[in-house]
């Protein structure tokens, strides 16, 4: 099990490329199946065209990969953020997932749209 501090621990680890896009987030809706734990807030990666979404502990102590996404094929895809919300939303081979209370959303949003354009 992996532990980060900053987005620099998680790129040297390999768990994000060097875009630097990654946070924590609540869990608003998740695919029941995929779900190994409960929990209430992940890990989200983005390394290369997908997203990966691991559990994550309060200590910032990486568990399991729940999910591997394949960012282009995110369908009503939805990121939004400013001062008083965050939102990342989209439904994936038909199921939903939503995440919200993130920070870091400039990497998060310059990664996906690079992603979303190949």
């Amino acid at each position: 099990m992996a532990m980060f501090r900053k987005i620099e621990d998680l790129i040297s680890l390999g768990y994000c490329d060097s875009r630097g896009a990654a946070t924590c987030a609540s869990v608003s809706s998740f695919p029941e199946g995929k779900r190994t734990k409960k929990f209430g807030v992940l890990l989200l990666t983005v390394k290369d065209e997908y997203l990966h979404i691991y559990e994550v502990d309060l200590k910032n102590n990486i568990g399991d990969r729940v999910a591997y996404l394949e960012i282009k094929r995110m369908e009503n895809f939805v990121l939004k953020a400013n001062m008083l919300i965050q939102l990342l939303a989209f439904e994936y081979e038909g199921e939903y997932y939503e995440f919200t209370n993130f920070v870091n959303h400039k990497k998060l949003k310059q990664a996906f749209a690079e992603e979303r354009e190949k």
